[in-house]
């Protein structure tokens, strides 16, 4: 009943409101220009608001599945996936890689170090520090919080140069310092990542999502 909620306020808002105010590419520009000089009726036009449409509604489907899989994992989580998403979206890191991250390291913030101070990643959480050793600016009031940190962190000193499957590999940072001391945690994250992607529809969502995101120009 939510997911529907969702999706139909979704739409309301793609249609309530003149979707061409976000366009980005000339295309797109240019197609809003003709739109507001000349009564006449525009095919493009049209094609644009659907795919609009189509993008959103894939969009709110791709949310739902990772918000699916978090609450599969810990239901008890605060984590939410639209954030997760977005935030993977504009720093261009592979929410799989992240949902794999979160749950080796705290099941969405529901267990250990990280359920205390509501880091999903325990970034900043050395493993020979207390809870009272650790810095103020790493504990969070909720888990949404501790996201953009996360991934700043790792595109900046991790994601250097290389991409998610060569962390999976050897995950360690612009200095050849290890994420985590856990010798085996790269085979972890390589068999999390690969069950997330065999046992949820996130790639097809997200095939669909783009798809339409590049018909209405927005990539």
């Amino acid at each position: 009943m939510k997911q529907t909620i969702l999706i139909i306020s979704i739409l309301l808002v793609s249609v309530g409101m003149t979707v061409f105010s976000t366009l980005r590419t000339d295309k797109r520009l240019d197609l809003l220009e003709h739109h507001h000089k000349t009564t006449e009726y525009s095919y493009a036009v049209d094609c644009v608001r659907e795919a609009e449409l189509e993008y959103h509604k894939w969009y709110a489907e791709y949310v739902f599945e990772v918000q699916n899989y978090i609450n599969s994992v810990a239901p008890t989580s605060n984590l939410r996936a639209y954030a997760l998403v977005e935030l993977c979206e504009k720093y261009k890191v592979d929410v799989k890689f992240a949902l794999a991250q979160g749950e080796i390291e705290s099941h969405f913030a529901t267990t250990g170090l990280g359920a205390k101070i509501c880091n999903v990643f325990n970034v900043g959480c050395d493993d020979d520090k207390s809870l009272a050793e650790i810095d103020p600016k790493y504990k969070k009031k909720y888990p949404n919080e501790s996201i953009e940190p996360y991934l700043k962190l790792i595109t900046t000193r991790y994601l250097v140069g290389k991409l998610e499957g060569d962390l999976m590999e050897n995950y360690v940072d612009v200095d050849g310092k290890r994420y985590a001391s856990n010798p085996l945690y790269e085979e972890m994250m390589r068999t999390k990542y690969d069950y997330i992607t065999k046992n949820t529809k996130i790639d097809e969502y997200y095939a669909k999502m783009r798809s339409y995101a590049i018909k209405c120009g927005r990539y």
